[in-house]
């Protein structure tokens, strides 16, 4: 049914003539009276009776009438509400982003939601690969390996990262000298897997190492290494304080692994709701700022 035909028997209907309907809805009564034609041909029952100076619904007509007006209003407040997700935000927005990025979201999340009240967000934290279109996020933060597919991917930021470990435990095995010296040291490795690469920007090479510990965060990372468990690559953020303090100290400090690249991730299509393309403006916002992500290493004890 064409939901045009159906607005113009309303409009006749409820203007009680053609006349008065084509006034209130800016149109030519030949166009009205077509409509209504369509509309009488299409369920093969009269729905008007007419006479040259009345124009009055049915039986049939008019229960046509009063049931379609209520769904024709209806419908109307749902496509507004629609389409004015793609002027202001509102609706739940669905993030999926690391574990161990919760510090960074949160004061975005924070500016975000006291900005545009009508929207929620819900916010997903885990290493695991998210299938944003087949799970119903509608954008991500990601690191490493990207998705394959209509996708569209915006630098975020860059994750610097170093290798440390405690005074303790480098006083009881010794400090290493190269690379390589990592794969007989004790190394604690994070994410998914206990089996990691760790990239060495100098000597352009990966690393296989094989955790003799392993977490999932880097936070419990941390604390193992505190506690002289082992030498682990962790971001400079989280242990910034702990090297300026002396409770860690930089290994292979001129073999640091390049900063990781994260990037927001979100389906590519020309109609985005407002709610994300808002919030991946806050996110691009707080990444340009993100000073904290950025540490001197030269400050801190070499080992």
């Amino acid at each position: 049914m064409n939901l045009d035909d159906l607005r113009i028997f309303v409009a006749v209907v409820r203007e009680g003539g053609m006349a008065a309907a084509s006034r209130t809805a800016s149109l030519p009564k030949s166009t009205l009276s077509r409509g209504v034609a369509r509309l009488e041909k299409q369920l093969g029952i009269r729905l008007l009776q007419r006479s040259p100076t009345h124009i009055v619904p049915t039986q049939e007509g008019l229960r046509l009438y009063e049931k379609s007006a209520h769904l024709l209003q209806e419908i109307e407040g749902l496509l507004h509400s629609v389409g004015r997700a793609s002027l202001e935000p509102c609706g739940a927005l669905r993030l999926s982003a690391p574990r161990d990025f919760e510090g960074f979201l949160a004061p975005v999340i924070s500016r975000y939601a006291r900005t545009y009240p009508a929207s929620a967000v819900e916010v997903m934290l885990s290493d695991r690969f998210v299938d944003l279109v087949e799970e119903g996020y509608d954008l991500a933060i990601r690191g490493g390996s990207l998705p394959k597919g209509d996708f569209t991917l915006r630098k975020w930021s860059a994750v610097e990262r170093v290798f440390c470990a405690s005074p303790t435990y480098l006083a009881a095995q010794g400090a290493p000298r190269t690379p390589h010296d990592l794969l007989s040291h004790l190394c604690i490795t994070t994410g998914e897997k206990r089996v990691r690469e760790w990239p060495i920007a100098s000597a352009g090479e990966v690393l296989r190492i094989e955790g003799h510990l392993h977490a999932n965060t880097v936070n419990l990372a941390r604390t193992l290494v505190l506690d002289g468990r082992g030498i682990a690559m962790l971001p400079t953020w989280l242990v910034a304080d702990d090297l300026r303090q002396g409770r860690l100290q930089l290994v292979l400090p001129q073999h640091c692994p390049p900063p990781a690249k994260l990037w927001i991730v979100y389906p590519s299509g020309k109609h985005m709701p407002a709610r994300v393309r808002t919030f991946i403006t806050y996110l691009l916002d707080e990444g340009k700022s993100a000073a904290g992500w950025k540490v001197e290493l030269s400050s801190f004890e070499l080992s």
